[in-house]
């Protein structure tokens, strides 16, 4: 945003170095040196941060009604580079995902044609299928429907401000309704 001549505030500045401490604290905290993880870590983030830019610059440019459509692009860019770096990263593994993926069609399939209640053959295909679209409809593309309704009126930078604190929300959350440490 500052490269495209957007003017930060020193707050944003300051968070933005604070976050980097942080990983920096993380990251010199393990006994491990750095691996994939890391740099796959790092490239999440900074594709994350391209795409908030870019969002805002898109929500802010077109018409309100946009949104919609705007969210199914980038659910099918997002899609396609996942399938794209999960083929890359463990293409070793295509072939059991793909017996996972027609399993949990196939058990979904047999409930909705049977149409009985669901037993233990189906169960689990069933279960699959419901995490999936709960993950893919509510925790993804309703999120993101919501951000890019959200970037009309705030800025990325301020909503990337929103976002570092997911893990500290996150952590109490878990700690305050789950008591974990």
């Amino acid at each position: 945003a500052a490269l495209k001549g957007q003017k930060i505030k020193p707050l944003v500045w300051g968070c933005a170095g604070a976050a980097v401490v942080g990983t920096l604290l993380l990251e010199a905290g393990s006994s491990e040196p750095p691996n994939m993880g890391d740099v796959w870590a790092i490239l999440s983030a900074a594709a994350f941060a391209a795409q908030l830019f870019r969002t805002e610059v898109l929500t802010t440019a077109l018409p309100s009604s946009s949104s919609l459509p705007l969210m199914a692009v980038s659910m099918a860019v997002i899609a396609g580079i996942t399938a794209a770096v999960a083929g890359i990263s463990d293409w070793q593994d295509a072939a059991s995902t793909a017996d996972a993926i027609g399993n949990m069609a196939e058990g979904v399939a047999d409930v909705l044609a049977a149409g009985h209640p669901v037993g233990a053959p189906h169960a689990s295909g069933l279960l699959a299928a419901g995490e999936l679209a709960f993950t893919a409809f509510l925790s993804t593309a309703l999120a993101l429907l919501l951000e890019l309704v959200a970037l009309k009126d705030v800025n990325a930078t301020e909503a990337a401000l929103v976002y570092s604190m997911e893990p500290l929300i996150g952590a109490s959350l878990s700690c305050l309704l789950l008591g974990e440490r």
